[in-house]
């Protein structure tokens, strides 16, 4: 494979792998009652 398809590719998976963290941390962070706020099961 070309070098820069393979250097596309690892930038691809880091800023999946940065924005999956971010996405953990701030899951982390935030109160329960503000991911699942009372009756969130009711809009399906």
């Amino acid at each position: 494979m070309r070098p820069a398809f393979e250097l596309r590719k690892r930038q691809i998976y880091g800023l999946l792998l940065l924005a999956a963290v971010l996405l953990i941390a701030a899951l982390c962070r935030a109160p329960l009652r503000d991911i699942f706020p009372p009756g969130w099961w009711r809009a399906w």
